[in-house]
């Protein structure tokens, strides 16, 4: 079986698209992606988009029984989902997502396999073709085995941003991308159900992560801000390969077949304005990666303007420079220096990973420590006051920031809640002391050695 080859199945689309307001479910989805996948940077219309039956089901991870009922209901949804894109000076656009799906048996179609036919809605046009400027691309793989619907369109909305590294979002903007409006009110469960399961996916399985500080206005968290990171596919050598339709794969190998030809002609080309003679320079561009010549030929012109020799030959330069490939120096220090980029990347995340989680950690423990002191009778509250004052734990100027009204505030009431913690333990420990009293000392050792 064959199966997506990373470098050639790539989805582009505008940067409005991604940042849509839409439903899709995680099967909708990647048939969208799948189809965007398909379009080639030259097409200036849509095509239908045909996929074998077979390799679809594989694709989308769907083996039961009732495959085609399940099928026909993903297409009958999907034709029924509308995108809401908001345009300039209020504008808006609200459209489909595509305009059929069609399935034909292996008896009822020249191809000779069950296949599903599926076109774009027209109006999608200008958010998926001929794109020039506010768009993005990013391979297929990059999402294909992401299993939730939200770490697809975070990474599609982050990806927008790629470029700046970060980007600020208001809280009820991206509730309503998502279409979550309704459905986590609360910040902390649409924290916790939606944002950080994303980051925690997309650091395992993509090659982008993410950092995120919640910003206040008051009291509540009114906007998030995603500092982004691009990292290494964690799972790129792990991850079970998404099966492709043959005929689709061919199809995309074509388009980049194509793109190197076009470059190899380009290059052939160049060479020759410069006085190359053409048996020399189809030779010498047959024998090297199209962009390594690409990259030679630029850095030729720089020497030869940097050049105060009149009689310099670019020709002869040209030549020297592809022979000798002038620029794998350069190449290799960039490789290093991207790698060193990345591994730094990872060492911050990590140490920031690891503060957050040691953070997390400790708000937690005092979570508790808090709830316990709130569980205590006035009697004992009184008690742990009385001790706490007693106890010089904290100095004069402390002693003005804590006051029994709010015990457990601020640096101060941070100091009183541990203070709780060992006044509690040595309160259980004479306790026990005090139940062992009276009883024979052999009974007594026991119950000492079992506590």
């Amino acid at each position: 079986m064959d199966s997506f080859n990373e470098d050639s199945l790539i989805v582009t689309q505008a940067n409005k698209l991604a940042t849509a307001s839409y439903t899709l479910t995680l099967e909708e989805k990647r048939i969208i992606l799948l189809m965007a996948s398909l379009i080639r940077r030259d097409d200036e219309d849509f095509k239908d988009y045909v996929i074998p039956i077979i390799e679809l089901q594989k694709y989308l991870g769907l083996r039961n029984k009732n495959f085609y009922e399940r099928l026909r209901d993903i297409c009958k949804k999907l034709r029924s989902r509308p995108v809401s894109i908001n345009q300039h000076n209020g504008d808006w656009l609200e459209i489909g997502w595509i305009d059929s799906a069609e399935y034909k048996s292996a008896k009822n179609n020249e191809l000779g396999y069950s296949c599903l036919i599926l076109s774009f809605s027209p109006k999608m046009k200008p958010y998926l073709l001929q794109l020039k400027e506010q768009f993005h691309s990013y391979m297929l793989s990059n999402v294909a085995n992401l299993k939730s619907i939200y770490s697809i369109r975070i990474y599609e909305i982050l990806v927008s941003f790629r470029r700046k590294g970060k980007v600020v979002l208001e809280v009820d903007s991206l509730r309503k991308m998502l279409q979550v409006e309704h459905k986590y009110l609360n910040f902390k469960d649409f924290r916790n159900r939606v944002i950080i399961p994303s980051q925690r996916e997309l650091q395992e399985k993509s090659d982008l992560c993410f950092e995120f500080v919640e910003i206040k206005k008051g009291r509540r968290v009114h906007e998030v801000q995603f500092i982004i990171h691009e990292q290494e596919c964690p799972t790129q050598t792990e991850r079970k390969s998404v099966p492709l339709p043959n005929q689709l794969r061919i199809f995309q190998e074509t388009g980049a077949e194509k793109e190197q030809d076009e470059l190899y002609e380009k290059n052939v080309q160049r060479l020759l304005d410069t006085g190359v003679r053409k048996k020399i320079a189809l030779q010498m561009v047959k024998e090297k990666e199209p962009s390594h010549v690409e990259e030679n030929i630029e850095y030729a012109l720089t020497l030869f303007m940097r050049s105060k020799k009149e009689d310099k030959d670019l020709a002869s330069l040209m030549i020297a420079s592809i022979r000798d490939d002038y620029t794998a120096e350069e190449r290799k220090k960039r490789r290093k220096k991207e790698e060193a980029d990345l591994k730094r990347k990872k060492r911050e995340w990590k140490t920031k990973e690891s503060e957050r989680l040691k953070a997390k950690k400790t708000e937690k423990e005092r979570e508790k420590r808090e709830n316990r002191f709130g569980s205590m009778n006035s009697k004992d509250k009184e008690d742990l006051f009385k001790a706490f004052e007693e106890s010089g734990k904290l100095n004069s100027f402390m002693k003005k920031k804590w006051s029994r009204n709010n015990p457990t505030y601020g640096i101060a009431g941070s100091i009183f809640l541990l203070f709780m913690d060992e006044y509690l333990k040595q309160k259980v420990n004479k306790e026990k002391k005090v139940s062992c009293s009276g009883i024979p000392s052999y009974f007594s050792n026991k119950i000492k050695q079992l506590s």
